[in-house]
């Protein structure tokens, strides 16, 4: 299985921690994601917040295709 990243930040230390986590993901085989240039082209958007009413140290929103029930 695979998808398409799109790494929308302009902070180096974020960046190159996304693309560490995609090739130590990559490298397991388990799963290929493959970073892209273009956001609409993005299976997946990988960006960063920062919010103080929220807890968890990430936070991840999906949505679903109701005609596929696809993720």
């Amino acid at each position: 299985a695979s998808a398409t990243v799109y790494i929308d930040t302009q902070d180096e230390i974020f960046r190159s921690a996304y693309q560490e986590a995609i090739r130590t993901w990559n490298q397991t085989g388990a799963f290929t994601f493959q970073i892209v240039n273009d956001k609409s082209q993005a299976n997946i958007v990988a960006t960063e917040m920062n919010d103080g009413t929220v807890s968890a140290a990430g936070e991840a929103e999906l949505q679903t295709n109701l005609l596929t029930t696809y993720i």
